[in-house]
């Protein structure tokens, strides 16, 4: 694809974003006039909980546990060289049975107690990336931030945020059941990250027994679930994940992180971070009831894995996002990166453009396109379409 070609969809793309806000604000209208929900010309009543608010539109609609396995679960498919076929993709299964049965020798086999408490836990690793001035190389062994930021907030608010909407939704006991879904989610991005080891390493053990239960321990307290939401204005923006046609590959997922930090003496403003494979930085902007976000940074472009100890490092590329949130429900995105498979992404979510359903577009950097749709009804489970070139 051209520059000139390439420049030209960027714009239409663009286009879409500020577009969205309107559509989504008719839907709320038609939705009021209906009955179904009590609403001003303005805002939307918030209901339900800290980061699931009962919105019929935005990814507070697409929301379901389908959502969270595949967004969760597959995380890792966002790096060129992860295999997308998951039923057909290999799983580290004996890897996993390992650290869960066996974790003090998992630990030992991988450095020992120092070398899990150095890597894995405590984040004094940062220390020497700062003094290196910021090289990349040398935080090779900064596991303590996805561990932090990935599988403890990322996966306590998932799992939270699902707890929610299924408690709104009259699901019995909806907590244990978004719990119970989130650690599979879990154990699926370790079986599917580590395809190849034989052995249970003290990365997976610390990601499941402290990261990942500890995450949606943690965010079964309503104290820690409103400081994260009210003082950090935190949440979990997931793309609309889908399985594609005829190549059954995994398209579009995505669970990404974001934060939207108070700038003191600013009212129009915020400081934005988004983190997941791979973090962000920018500016949220509060525009009369929707907030604009535009983030830049870095994604990661390979995952390389260690097939003794199972150390992970990766090779990283510039990327950049544009979000369109209207209270806290995510409208639309388009989002750039210079991996070879999702050069640029639109995501534009269920109750924008239609009631029911949403739609994404995906360009690849050797030409190639793939689309597909997600409905609010479908648990979180979108379908796609490969195009070609």
């Amino acid at each position: 694809m051209n520059r000139r070609r390439l420049g030209a969809l960027a714009v239409v793309l663009g286009s879409i974003l500020p577009a969205a806000a309107p559509l989504a604000a008719q839907s709320v209208a038609r939705d009021s006039k209906n009955g179904s929900e009590d609403r001003s010309a303005d805002r939307v009543e918030i209901r339900s909980g800290y980061f699931y608010h009962g919105l019929p539109f935005g990814s507070d609609a697409y929301l379901g546990p389908i959502d969270v396995l595949l967004n969760k679960g597959f995380n890792m498919s966002q790096a060129a060289n992860r295999d997308r076929r998951i039923f057909g993709a290999a799983y580290g299964a004996r890897h996993v049975r390992g650290a869960v049965f066996d974790p003090f020798g998992s630990v030992e086999r991988s450095g020992g107690w120092g070398t899990f408490l150095r890597e894995q836990i405590l984040p004094i690793q940062a220390w020497a990336w700062i003094r290196s001035g910021f090289d990349w190389g040398a935080a090779d062994n900064m596991t303590w931030y996805p561990n932090y930021f990935g599988h403890l907030i990322e996966g306590g608010i998932s799992s939270r945020r699902l707890a929610e909407k299924l408690r709104a939704q009259g699901v019995p006991y909806a907590r244990l059941f978004a719990g119970a879904t989130t650690m599979a989610a879990a154990v699926i991005n370790e079986m599917y990250t580590h395809p190849t080891l034989e052995h249970g390493t003290g990365a997976t053990v610390a990601d499941l027994y402290i990261f990942d239960l500890g995450g949606v321990l943690l965010f079964s307290s309503d104290a820690v679930a409103r400081f994260f939401s009210e003082k950090l204005h935190a949440s979990v923006w997931s793309s609309q994940a889908s399985l594609t046609l005829p190549s059954g590959e995994l398209a579009n997922n995505a669970n990404n992180l974001v934060f939207k930090l108070p700038i003191p003496f600013v009212e129009r403003a915020s400081f934005f971070v988004r983190t997941a494979v791979g973090s962000h930085v920018g500016a949220t902007l509060h525009l009369d009831g929707y907030d604009l976000s535009l983030g830049v940074g870095a994604d990661t472009h390979r995952q390389n894995i260690d097939p003794i100890s199972g150390h992970e490092t990766v090779d990283i590329r510039p990327s950049a996002s544009l979000y369109l949130d209207r209270q806290g429900s995510l409208l639309a995105s388009l989002y750039w990166s210079q991996v070879d498979h999702r050069l640029l992404t639109l995501n534009v979510y269920p109750g924008v453009l239609h009631d029911s359903f949403g739609a994404w577009v995906l360009v690849t950097r050797d030409e190639g396109v793939q689309l597909g749709i997600s409905s609010r009804s479908a648990l979180g489970l979108g379908i796609g379409a490969d195009l070609g070139r």
